[in-house]
C-alpha cells in the first residue's frame, strides 16, 4: 500500500512539471509567433495575390456579377492589362493572372474570406491567416506526437518546429497559403496512424476529406497526400486485398466527393465557372512539373537534392532570385539538425509505428521534390513537422541511452544540456529573425524591393484622391503591381510604368510634352522610383533608368522617401502639379 502511495505521489509530481512544462511550451510559441505579430513592414509579393484576389471576388459578388465579367469590365484591370500585360498574364495557362487565382485555390480563398471581411484586405488579415493555421498546425503535431511517442515528446517536437527559423520566417511574410496545406497532411498522418492501430475506417475517411481539401487548395502537397494514404491503407495493416480495395474505393468515393462539393458551393457562391475551376487546378499542378523555371537552380534531380540539403542545413541562401527572402542562416538550427540525423538512425532501428510514419512523411516529402522543376523553400515546409518528430525521438532516445548505460551519473548533466540546447537554438532563432532579419540583412538583400511600399501606400492614400492622381511606377521589378494593388487596395488609382514610355523620350522636351498630356486629364503625378538602378554597369544602359527625370526637374524635391536601419533610400516619391 506504501508503494501505491509512494507511486501515485511520483505520479501526480509528474503531472504537475508536465502542464508546467506545456505552460511554458506555449508560452514560448506565443512569443515566438505572436508577440509582435506585423513585425515585418512589407509581406512578400507573391503571397499578395490571393487576398488581393478575394477582396475583389467580393467586390464581384457585392455587385452581382460573374467573376468573369468584373474581371473583363472593370477598369483596375483594364489599367493592369494595358501596363503590365506580361505581368498580367503570366500564370500557366496565360489567362489573366488574378482570373487563374480566382479559379486554382478554391480552398484558400475560401477560407480567406472571414480574414478579409473581418480585417480587410491589408498584411494584417494576411499574416494573421497565416499565424493562425500555423497555430493549428502545432496542434495536430502535438496530438500526434502524444500518441505516436509520449506527452513528453510532444512537447520537445513542437519546441523543435518553434526553433525552425524557415517556419517562422515564412510565417511572417504570410506564406499561410502553405501553412494550411500543412496542417491538412498533419490531419491525414494522425487519421493514418488511428486507423493503422484501431483500423478505425471513419479515420480514413476524415483523411480522404482531408485530401480532396488538398485537391481544392491546388498546391503540389495533394501529390503527398495520395502517396500517404495509398500507403497507410496498404502497408498499415494486415495485408487483405479485399479489405485493401474496399478502403481505397472508399477513399476515393470521399475524396471525389469533397472535392465536388468544395467547388460547387464555391461557383455557386462567387459566380465561377466550374469547368474552369476544375482546369485551373489541373493547370496549377501540371505546372509544378513543367520544364523552365530558374535556369541555376533547374537541377537534375540528384542535384536537387544536394540543393535543398544545403538549404536547410547550411545556408538558406537561394540561387538567382528563388526565395530570397529566406537567404543567410541555415532553415534548422544546428542543434536541431544533429538530432534529427540521429532520431532518423533511431527510428530506422526501433522502427515502431510512429517511427515509420515519421520517415514515411520525410521520405514522401523530400524525395518528391526532386520531381518539381525548381526548389524552393516553402515547398520544404510541409517536411518540417516530421524532422521535428524525428528531432524529438533523438532527443529523447539519447538521454535514454545515457540513463541506461555505465554513464548513468553524466545523464543529468547530460539531461541539462541537452534542455539548454534546445532553448538556445529558440532563442538563437529569435535573434535570427527579430534582429539579424529585420535589420542586419545586407544592403543588396533582396534588392530592398520589398521594402516600403506599405509605407509608400499610406502616405498616397493620406494625403491623394484616386480620381484626381495619376502615379507612375518606377518598373515592375521594383515596384509589382500587386504590392501596388495591395496595398492600396479601397482606393483606385490608375498607374503607368515609367519604363514602358522612357525608351519613347529622345530628350527632356519629349518628356515635359508626355507630362503635359497628362496633366489635362490628371490634377497630380506622383512619381516614384527605385535610386537601384537594374541593368548593365558595364555599359551604363538601366532598365529602370531615371535620370532623365531629373534631368527634366534638376531642382525637384522629393515628397516622400523610404529608408530602413540607416540606409540610403530604397524609394522616392516625387509630385508633379497641374
Amino acid at each position: 500500500m506504501k508503494d501505491v502511495k509512494i507511486m501515485l505521489k511520483i505520479t501526480s509530481q509528474s503531472d504537475v512539471i508536465f502542464h508546467v512544462c506545456v505552460v511554458l511550451m506555449v508560452g514560448l510559441v506565443l512569443w515566438t509567433f505572436c508577440r509582435s505579430p506585423f513585425a515585418l513592414e512589407d509581406i512578400n509579393a507573391e503571397v499578395m495575390d490571393l487576398p488581393l484576389t478575394v477582396g475583389h471576388m467580393l467586390i464581384a459578388r457585392e455587385k452581382g456579377i460573374s467573376i468573369k465579367e468584373y474581371m473583363e469590365n472593370d477598369p483596375c484591370w483594364d489599367n493592369l492589362k494595358a501596363e503590365d500585360s506580361k505581368g498580367a498574364y503570366a500564370y500557366w495557362n496565360k489567362s489573366f493572372q488574378f482570373y487563374y487565382m480566382a479559379h486554382c485555390a478554391p480552398l484558400l480563398n475560401a477560407l480567406f474570406v472571414p480574414f478579409s471581411k473581418c480585417f480587410g484586405v491589408n498584411k494584417e488579415s494576411v499574416t494573421l491567416f497565416s499565424t493562425c493555421f500555423s497555430l493549428i498546425t502545432f496542434v495536430i503535431i502535438f496530438y500526434i506526437a502524444l500518441i505516436a511517442y509520449g506527452r513528453w515528446h510532444a512537447v520537445v517536437t513542437i519546441l523543435f518546429m518553434v526553433s525552425s527559423l524557415s517556419w517562422l520566417i515564412h510565417v511572417k511574410v504570410a506564406y499561410g497559403v502553405w501553412m494550411v496545406s500543412t496542417s491538412l497532411i498533419g490531419t491525414i498522418i494522425l487519421c493514418l496512424y488511428l486507423y493503422s492501430t484501431g483500423g478505425q475506417r471513419r479515420a480514413l475517411v476524415i483523411s480522404a476529406v482531408c485530401l480532396g481539401l488538398l485537391f481544392v487548395a491546388g498546391w503540389i502537397s495533394v501529390a503527398f497526400g495520395i502517396i500517404m494514404i495509398i500507403g497507410g491503407i496498404v502497408f498499415g495493416r494486415g495485408w487483405s486485398f479485399r479489405r485493401v480495395l474496399i478502403d481505397l474505393s472508399l477513399t476515393v468515393s470521399m475524396t471525389i466527393i469533397m472535392c465536388v462539393f468544395v467547388v460547387t458551393i464555391y461557383s455557386f457562391l462567387f459566380h465561377c465557372e466550374t469547368f474552369e475551376v476544375y482546369e485551373n487546378i489541373r493547370l496549377s499542378f501540371s505546372g509544378r512539373f513543367s520544364q523552365g523555371g530558374v535556369p541555376s537552380v533547374h537541377f537534375t534531380p540528384w542535384g536537387r537534392v544536394i540543393y535543398v540539403f544545403r538549404n536547410i542545413f547550411l545556408d538558406m541562401r537561394s540561387s538567382e532570385h528563388v526565395d530570397k527572402c529566406l537567404e543567410g542562416d541555415p532553415s534548422i538550427p544546428p542543434f536541431f539538425s544533429i538530432l534529427l540525423f540521429l532520431g532518423i538512425f533511431y527510428a530506422v532501428k526501433n522502427r515502431s509505428l510512429g517511427d515509420k510514419f515519421a520517415l514515411a512523411w520525410l521520405i514522401i516529402v523530400f524525395g518528391f521534390l526532386a520531381t518539381v522543376f525548381t526548389y524552393t523553400h516553402r515547398y520544404a515546409l510541409v517536411g518540417i513537422p516530421a524532422m521535428a518528430l524525428l528531432a524529438s525521438r533523438g532527443y529523447f532516445c539519447m538521454i535514454e541511452n545515457f540513463a541506461k548505460s555505465k554513464y548513468r551519473k553524466v545523464s543529468l548533466i547530460i539531461m541539462v544540456l541537452m534542455v539548454a540546447g534546445l532553448i538556445g537554438s529558440v532563442v538563437m532563432t529569435q535573434k535570427q529573425f527579430y534582429i539579424d532579419y529585420l535589420h542586419n540583412k545586407p544592403p543588396d538583400f533582396e534588392v530592398d524591393r520589398m521594402r516600403g511600399h506599405d509605407a509608400f501606400a499610406k502616405w498616397l492614400k493620406s494625403n491623394y484622391e484616386p480620381a484626381t492622381t495619376l502615379v507612375v511606377l518606377g518598373d515592375p521589378i521594383m515596384f509589382p503591381h500587386t504590392c501596388f494593388m495591395f496595398n492600396t487596395f479601397g482606393y483606385p488609382y490608375n498607374f503607368k510604368y515609367w519604363t514602358n514610355y522612357v525608351m519613347s523620350f529622345k530628350d527632356v522636351a519629349c518628356l515635359q510634352a508626355w507630362e503635359q498630356t497628362l496633366c489635362k486629364e490628371w490634377e497630380k503625378i506622383i512619381y516614384v522610383f527605385s535610386p537601384c538602378l537594374l541593368g548593365d554597369r558595364t555599359s551604363g544602359k538601366f532598365w529602370n533608368d531615371w535620370r532623365l527625370f531629373q534631368s527634366a526637374h534638376p531642382n525637384i524635391k522629393p515628397m516622400f522617401q523610404y529608408r530602413y536601419a540607416d540606409r540610403q533610400p530604397s524609394m522616392i516619391a516625387f509630385e508633379i502639379s497641374r
